[in-house]
């Protein structure tokens, strides 16, 4: 019996892939969790980075009390040894580098966990670096009681360890930044009114953070102070609001 034409039953195309729809779904898909992921991975690093530099300010906090305790002070000049080089620089990460680092009698901090930069002149020493490549800040107390916030006699803190080569500690970036932390809300160098310190101890230390730059108050879209600190990604120790 001859089956007749229209009786016969055709088998369906088996398809070989997707659909460009298909195809267009899945990347958008894959398109959306890398934009959730992402910025949550980055915020992640970011706050782990915070966290070590945090944790080496404590390190370095603590090998600055060990050298107190044998010398009786904090390091408060560059020539802190016999055949230390001059210091043309008065950076403070230098003077924490030669009084940690190359003490020729101790070695306060240990140098196979903290970075140097290379030398900022012929002869010289290196910067004490974070982390994050950053110089580490740090400034002695002079006078814990005075009304002014930083100078070179009458002041809570040493001005010479905020400046940079030609540059005057006023005009110093990361000292306008600083102030907000250290509790000078109007940034007038003054504790004064209802601004009280922020800082206790002998000394201050702080960077500039996961991304490297300081806070910069003249470039801040504004807000109160409560605002414009928690907009700072710098990192401080033994202070802040």
């Amino acid at each position: 019996m001859i089956a007749h034409p229209g009786n016969i039953r055709r088998r369906p195309l088996e398809r070989g892939g997707f659909t460009l729809v298909e195809l267009l779904v899945v990347i958008g898909i894959i398109a959306t969790l890398i934009a959730i992921l992402v910025p949550v991975i980055n915020a992640a690093q970011h706050r782990a980075s915070r966290t070590r530099i945090g944790m080496e300010l404590g390190a370095i906090a603590a090998a600055l009390e060990s050298y107190r305790d044998g010398y009786g002070d904090y390091p408060r000049s560059y020539k802190i040894f016999a055949g230390a080089p001059a210091d043309p620089t008065k950076y403070a990460s230098t003077v924490l580098s030669a009084a940690l680092l190359h003490d020729p009698k101790t070695q306060f901090l240990a140098q196979d966990k903290f970075r140097e930069s290379a030398p900022l002149a012929t002869g010289e020493l290196g910067q004490l670096l974070d982390n994050a490549g950053n110089p580490v800040g740090y400034a002695p107390v002079l006078k814990p009681t005075s009304v002014n916030l930083y100078g070179s006699g009458n002041a809570r803190l040493d001005a010479q360890f905020f400046a940079k080569t030609g540059v005057a500690a006023k005009d110093d970036i990361k000292l306008k930044g600083l102030q907000y932390a250290l509790g000078d809300d109007d940034r007038n160098n003054k504790l004064e009114g209802t601004e009280k310190p922020t800082f206790k101890g002998g000394f201050i230390l702080y960077s500039a953070g996961p991304d490297g730059q300081w806070f910069d108050p003249a470039g801040d879209p504004g807000g109160d102070v409560g605002t414009r600190y928690g907009r700072m990604d710098d990192v401080y120790y033994n202070f802040g609001r």
